[in-house]
């Protein structure tokens, strides 16, 4: 045999065992195929918000559920340096987690207002509303998310808002302390809230909302106090046919309490604060209901 019909030889040897080794190769590949990982395309929409699935942004589709394939996820439709008006909405959808405690702060750290977030509906979907409890020291700051029950104490996710920071003057009842007998006797005191925006029904949240803070430090230092138990909880404010403000409180406004004349106080301070004045000298006294049956003390 010559070199070159040697070499040839070689040559054909060489090609077919590597033949032999890629069959083998790919019989084994076929009997072991690799998992597929499989990729939902993106869809095409204006961000409205961000899918939070154990703390990792994952995607920006807020009206699916479905599109967060963990078994829990945290929705909220809101997006990056949103203005938060006073009232302001939180809506979005929660899945397999207890609950979801929010905090608004101002770029100083000061706690304008908080929250819990659940939901008892079957795709899990919420929406609650918060209030301005204290006025913003700028127009900057940030809504933070903490997972309930969780041992970590990082906040879960957090966005940055815009804050509104205009103002409006409302009236409070308040009862000064005296040696006066009279348990109706409560008057007014003007706090400086975050506007509503001339929306009436939510001016009087506000106001109620604030009443039931109670005095602030200076209030107290020159006597006022109030009857309402700090734990109270106006649920919404409406309007009847008549005209009057009608509130809806929880069960907290009267739970527990027996003296008559703390009741008398605390039916003065809130119908007083829900009055208003339609004409010169005529004025509609507001209505008092709980847990949506009108109380009766």
């Amino acid at each position: 045999m010559t070199i070159p019909a040697k070499a040839l030889g070689l040559t054909v040897l060489i090609l077919a065992m590597a033949a032999g080794v890629w069959g083998m190769g790919y019989l084994w590949q076929s009997a072991n195929p690799k998992p597929v990982v499989e990729e939902t395309p993106a869809k095409a929409r204006p961000q409205a918000g961000v899918i939070w699935e154990n703390g990792q942004a994952t995607s920006t589709l807020v009206d699916d559920l479905q599109a967060a394939s963990s078994s829990r996820s945290f929705i909220l439709e809101m997006k990056q340096d949103d203005l938060l008006t006073n009232p302001f909405k939180l809506a979005g959808k929660i899945k397999g987690y207890k609950g979801m405690a929010w905090q608004l702060q101002d770029s100083q750290g000061i706690v304008l207002s908080q929250g819990e977030i659940t939901s008892d509906k079957n795709d899990g979907s919420f929406e609650v509303y918060g209030w301005y409890d204290k006025r913003p020291s700028g127009k900057k700051g940030v809504l933070m998310l903490i997972e309930m029950m969780s041992p970590r104490s990082s906040p879960y996710a957090s966005y940055s808002v815009g804050l509104q920071t205009q103002t409006q003057t409302a009236e409070i009842y308040l009862k000064k302390k005296s040696t006066s007998s009279d348990c109706e006797s409560v008057a007014a005191v003007k706090r400086t809230l975050v506007s509503t925006g001339g929306d009436k029904l939510n001016y009087y949240q506000a106001a109620l909302q604030s009443l039931l803070v109670g005095p602030t430090d200076q209030e107290r230092k020159l006597g006022w106090q109030t009857a309402i138990p700090t734990s109270t909880k106006v649920i919404r404010v409406g309007k009847d046919d008549k005209g009057r403000y009608v509130a809806d409180f929880s069960g907290d406004l009267i739970q527990g309490v027996t003296d008559t004349c703390q009741l008398a106080t605390i039916k003065a301070q809130v119908i007083k604060t829900l009055t208003t004045v339609y004409l010169p000298g005529k004025s509609l006294p507001g209505r008092i209901f709980i847990n949506g049956e009108e109380a009766s003390f």
